[in-house]
């Protein structure tokens, strides 16, 4: 039996790629938004405490969010090829991109922001990235069946 065979018998060879990286990106998109909500609110919610904490929430939350949907960008305006290796090659080099991108805004904001929450400004960021993952198990249902 060789190997196109094979890939056609588990049907991993009829999946329209297209159609896939439209819903991928699509649900993707739908977590971003949704975690743009969450750091919002909790921003909106401790201005009336404190203004530097409120700003240092809503930088870290930005500091995630920019990277993930640049990421979200690169994947979606990728053209599907029939490959999947060069599809996940362009997936790790988002991720890639993703990873410089956040460690350039870290940096970025603790060398030019004064005064800032550290704590709020990584504890957003922290939570944020456990949304995520959250949120990625539940959309995905794959995930559950596992």
């Amino acid at each position: 039996m060789d190997s196109n065979n094979q890939i056609e018998s588990v049907g991993l060879a009829k999946k329209d790629t297209s159609r896939l990286t439209r819903e991928y990106t699509r649900s993707q998109a739908a977590m971003l938004l949704v975690q743009l909500a969450i750091f919002s609110i909790i921003s909106l919610l401790i201005v009336l405490i404190d203004f530097v904490t409120a700003y240092s929430v809503m930088l870290g939350g930005f500091v995630y969010i920019i990277p993930a949907a640049w990421f979200v960008l690169r994947i979606a305006m990728k053209k599907s090829p029939d490959d999947p290796h060069k599809f996940l090659a362009g997936v790790y080099i988002a991720k890639a991109g993703m990873l410089v991108l956040t460690v350039a805004l870290f940096c970025l904001v603790y060398l030019t922001v004064e005064p800032l929450n550290g704590l709020a400004f990584i504890a957003i960021f922290i939570v944020l990235q456990m949304s995520s993952w959250y949120l990625q198990i539940n959309t995905n249902n794959r995930f559950l069946k596992l």
